[in-house]
């Protein structure tokens, strides 16, 4: 695997130019109107400049992939961990930021591999870089409200069900589970609305490329369930499962 170099956004310049440079792979265009998402994340490079990262490959100067994580005070028990996932984490994190409060752990929020990386197993790596990073800092735990990379495949099935889904080696069913699993951390339990996204239905004829003629529940492209469509309004709520890496 090429020795690729860590570039954190306290390069801004170079970080910003890396991040809006990178061709990204076709995804779920619609979570960008999550709310919490649409708040918070054009804040993050500036607010958790040592938690957002690429990875540059070294022959194409390009970004191969870009990571980024948030620091939050949680004082609970894992098990307390709420079922907002990640709109739960931008929020908290924003909110201790902005109180002073001391951050106790590292979440995790995204990692994207560039389109031409993928199939390269660079995933395992930047999770590794982001477990780095949050040690360096001092911190012992990494939470993740996983987003599984294939439950689009099976919106029907829920969640709670999936995530207890193994292969023959009796390691998790989904890939980006066992890459998880793999790395050390430990399967928590669903959350079972991690991002909520609302919009009109000809908002979600724009994002999904499908009419909705009536009112209903719809699976629609990259959705983890279905979409629910009932008068003017359509409204998606993603489960997520949380995931806990132990730093020490």
């Amino acid at each position: 695997m090429p020795a690729y170099t860590v570039v954190t956004a306290q390069e801004s310049e170079r970080f910003s130019k890396l991040s809006s440079g990178m061709v990204r792979a076709d995804g779920p265009t619609f979570l960008k109107h999550d709310g919490a998402v649409t708040k918070y994340w054009p804040l993050l490079a500036e607010t958790f400049p040592d938690h957002q990262f690429c990875l540059l490959d070294p022959e194409s100067g390009k970004a191969a992939g870009i990571g980024h994580s948030i620091p939050i005070a949680f004082q609970g028990g894992w098990a307390e961990l709420p079922a907002q996932g990640l709109d739960w984490v931008l929020e908290r994190g924003f909110q201790d930021h902005a109180a002073g409060t001391i951050p106790t752990l590292t979440s995790a929020l995204y990692i994207e591999v560039a389109a031409s990386q993928r199939g390269q197993h660079l995933s395992s790596q930047m999770l590794t870089v982001m477990r780095q990073i949050a040690r360096s800092q001092g911190f012992g735990h990494l939470i993740v409200p996983v987003r599984p990379s294939l439950k689009s495949r099976y919106p029907l099935i829920p969640i709670d069900e999936y995530m207890r889904w193994q292969k023959s080696d009796g390691l998790p069913f989904d890939p980006w589970l066992r890459v998880h699993v793999q790395a050390g951390g430990k399967i928590l339990h669903p959350c079972r609305s991690a991002m909520v996204v609302t919009g009109s239905r000809q908002q979600w004829t724009t994002w999904t490329g499908i009419d909705f003629p009536g009112d209903g529940n719809y699976v629609i492209p990259h959705g983890l369930v279905p979409l629910t469509i009932r008068g003017t309004e359509g409204t998606y709520v993603e489960p997520g499962i949380w995931v806990l890496h132990g730093l020490q």
